[in-house]
């Protein structure tokens, strides 16, 4: 594993969650207003505002009702948690392994590129007194390959804004596959997506207008305003830790669905997002001018999710 690259040695942001009044306020809305919302608005109006060129089973306006509960609690009506292993590709220094636990699969395994061994030691001791009955483990590797996992061993594959920084799809998939049982499912929510609002994940952090920096200026341009944000050090919430190894997949909201049904997957579940900031800029005359050569929607939409079961 030598020829990996390393990650920043950090304890994890992670704490279990609160139960304070305005936590399960801010819960119920998200279980109950933001499904109801979306939906109506997703079929009443923007399948009719927006043409995708692919089926949408959702299409959201906004980050509203994309949270890590909302997406399990879908992900656990096509294929349940519980007892099921469960591999979270690209899993960082660990803190979307939490989001699984409280629905008790058999094992959680964490994959990243990066090590974060400290993070990682310190979690497996917390989730061990917390889910004793869950076992979690953490692996570096290449998505490409991982050797660790044997073929069909792996119930649910997981991963959230890893897909938009692949390098290799056709490869990284066709190892998901490996490594699925029969029926097995892949989940994946990413984003933002290259050509959206924010693409390069450093782009419109000082103002919405500069959203697609990453796409209009030239080189000596997008490095100067990079070198604004002061000094890098290599952090999984820096965007720069992206750019720095050029890890991007570079590819258009179709072209994810077109990848991924190449391997033997079945859909079962798309949706789409649009950033209300992306279509603010397209309103902006002077960006719609320097954006015209791109397709509107590959500029709006900033992320997508999918469920796809191994056939």
């Amino acid at each position: 594993m030598s020829n990996l690259p390393q990650g920043d040695h950090t304890s994890p942001n992670y704490a279990l969650p609160a139960k304070e009044n305005f936590y399960l306020a801010k819960k119920l809305i998200r279980s109950y207003f933001y499904p109801v919302y979306n939906y109506a608005m997703s079929s009443l109006y923007l399948k009719h505002k927006y043409d995708f060129g692919y089926k949408n089973d959702l299409i959201l306006w906004g980050q509203r009702g994309n949270d890590y509960d909302r997406q399990r609690r879908r992900l656990n009506c096509f294929k349940k948690v519980k007892g099921s292993v469960v591999l979270v590709a690209g899993c960082g220094s660990g803190r979307d392994v939490a989001s699984w636990l409280p629905y008790e699969p058999k094992k959680v395994v964490g994959v990243d590129l990066f090590r974060y061994d400290r993070a990682w030691n310190i979690l497996k001791d917390t989730f061990s007194k917390e889910y004793p009955n869950v076992q979690v483990e953490f692996i570096q590797s290449f998505l490409e390959k991982i050797a660790e996992i044997p073929d069909a061993s792996i119930d649910i594959i997981s991963s959230d804004a890893v897909l938009e920084h692949i390098k290799n799809m056709p490869e990284v998939l066709k190892e998901f596959h490996r490594i699925l049982k029969t029926g097995g499912v892949l989940y994946s929510t990413y984003g933002p997506l290259w050509y959206s609002w924010g693409g390069d994940h450093v782009s419109g952090y000082d103002n919405v207008y500069s959203g697609y920096n990453h796409l209009i200026m030239n080189k000596a341009e997008y490095e100067a305003y990079l070198e604004q944000y002061g000094s890098y050090h290599h952090n999984e919430d820096d965007g720069r830790t992206w750019i720095t190894h050029d890890l991007f997949s570079h590819l258009k909201p179709r072209e994810y669905l077109e990848k991924i049904e190449q391997q033997p997957f079945k859909r079962y579940f798309v949706a789409s997002i649009i950033d209300p900031r992306a279509v603010e800029c397209l309103n902006h005359q002077p960006l719609t001018e320097k954006l015209k050569s791109y397709n509107k929607i590959d500029l709006i939409t900033s992320g997508m999710t999918i469920i796809y079961a191994k056939k």
